[in-house]
């Protein structure tokens, strides 16, 4: 018996590897998606992964996969309390996490989807507005 299998570990045909989220919103989608296929549907689970969480009065949101990554940028000072981490690997964002902004999980979620490049400067740039932003 192989006791690394796990109903929840999935090959993620986006990320390229295994991939397991204990998180509820992972949970409603796969299930979804699981059971489309059970009555005929060919659909691939192939969200970027997402968890978030509330404590108190901070929101915290992270979105993707970043195994590996190389390095940090930051949108935003952490001791400010609301900050954006994209975790970058090369020239490719590989996931986020916000800390109390609002949105920031959505332009992750669509440029690790997309698979396009990004530039630190302009991701690190409070003048420039991400849900316009369009990487190349």
């Amino acid at each position: 018996m192989d006791v690394s299998s796990d109903i929840a570990e999935q090959q993620h045909p986006r990320l390229g590897g295994p991939v397991r989220v204990d998180h509820g919103a992972n949970a409603l989608h796969q299930g979804l998606d699981a059971g489309a296929n059970a009555t005929g549907a060919s659909t691939i689970f192939d969200r970027i992964p997402y968890v978030s969480s509330e404590q108190y009065d901070t929101v915290v949101e992270y979105s993707g996969w970043p195994r590996p990554w190389d390095r940090v940028a930051f949108r935003g000072d952490p001791a400010d309390g609301a900050f954006v981490a994209f975790y970058l690997r090369g020239n490719r964002l590989v996931g986020g996490a916000a800390v109390n902004v609002v949105g920031a999980s959505e332009y992750v979620q669509r440029v690790v989807r997309g698979g396009g490049t990004v530039d630190d400067v302009q991701l690190t740039d409070l003048g420039v507005d991400l849900a316009a932003w369009t990487p190349s």
